[in-house]
């Protein structure tokens, strides 16, 4: 599912015709693993940290089971466990990627982990290798060159 999350430009609020759709999309949907993702990420340690005019669109993400929502805008990388909409981790939450690590100025001493952050890095340029399943996805953080941080794992579906 791929959210606009410039919210200036088109309505993220629970009343906006993209909630409506996102609701009815994911209403409709059958699979057992659902990957969200926007430009802006919900909850984020970094520089610009969490971007609450999504608060609604997670909320429905969350309702209809989601199990990851991948966002970049800062330049940092970043893993959170399953949170619910008030950043509180619960084994039904949503699985949160900030991976704002591609090529623009990363941002190094910006990141404050949360409690919530598993696995965090602002000075590593690199990309993050998905395995979707039918019941289960994977990850991996894979570092520009040798060396490096890295972070991988792999998890069923809610």
């Amino acid at each position: 599912v791929v959210l606009n999350t410039n919210c200036p430009e088109v309505a993220c609020d629970a009343t906006g015709a993209q909630a409506a759709w996102l609701e009815a999309d994911l209403a409709g949907s059958d699979a057992l693993c659902t990957l969200a993702y926007g430009h802006h990420p919900r909850f984020s340690s970094g520089h610009h940290g969490d971007f609450d005019p999504i608060d609604d669109l997670y909320a429905v993400l969350y309702e209809y089971g989601v199990d990851v929502y991948l966002a970049g805008h800062d330049h940092h990388y970043e893993h959170t466990s399953r949170l619910d909409p008030n950043a509180a981790a619960m084994a039904n939450g949503v699985r949160n990627f900030v991976v704002g690590t591609g090529g623009k100025s990363l941002r190094p001493g910006t990141v404050s982990p949360k409690a919530s952050t598993h696995a965090w890095d602002d000075s590593t340029y690199g990309i993050l290798r998905l395995d979707l399943n039918a019941a289960s996805y994977g990850w991996e953080f894979i570092a520009e060159g040798e060396g490096g941080f890295t972070d991988s794992g792999r998890t069923p579906c809610r």
